[in-house]
């Protein structure tokens, strides 16, 4: 009886991490858009008041995969990204998270037209120079928080845009 309630409150602790981080990705997507809660609810195809948008990004409230979807196409992101995003964001607030290894293939961050990236492709490419053989390194947590010092970024944008090129599996 007391290990299926312990079960139980880890699996809804874990629930409510996944809907948090969910939350908070969510809120820099729309951020990165541009828009307010407002203005992104305005732009769905049915109601949605500010203040439930509000406690979507602020993880009070869960979001369907449907609605979640509709929200996604707004903001203009992919929503297998917003919950790699998320997923990653819950495994390093795990017990043990901070020893996660983030794959990242050198060879398309080089490929990455993002101008705010080049500070990163410089570094992959110096790192591709170091060893020619390596085209996917394995960067535990401690490591980006590490690199994103050195590259003058914050450690969670730096993990966000390094999650982006994870190898094809």
């Amino acid at each position: 009886m007391v290990a299926a309630t312990l079960r139980r409150m880890a699996e809804h602790l874990s629930n409510r991490q996944f809907t948090r981080a969910l939350g908070h990705e969510f809120k820099e997507a729309r951020k990165r858009a541009g828009l307010s809660r407002v203005a992104a609810a305005a732009l769905l195809p049915y109601d949605l008041h500010a203040r439930t948008w509000a406690a979507y990004e602020q993880g009070e409230r869960q979001v369907s995969v449907a609605r979640l979807l509709d929200m996604c196409q707004v903001l203009n992101v992919y929503l297998p990204d917003l919950m790699a995003w998320a997923l990653q964001r819950t495994q390093l607030a795990q017990p043990g998270g901070a020893s996660q290894v983030l794959q990242v293939d050198l060879r398309a961050v080089e490929r990455a037209a993002d101008a705010d990236l080049d500070s990163v492709r410089a570094w992959a490419r110096r790192r591709r120079a170091a060893d020619p053989s390596t085209d996917v390194v394995g960067l535990p947590f401690a490591a980006v928080q590490e690199l994103a010092i050195m590259l003058g970024f914050p450690s969670a944008e730096l993990m966000r845009q390094l999650a982006r090129f994870a190898p094809a599996a």
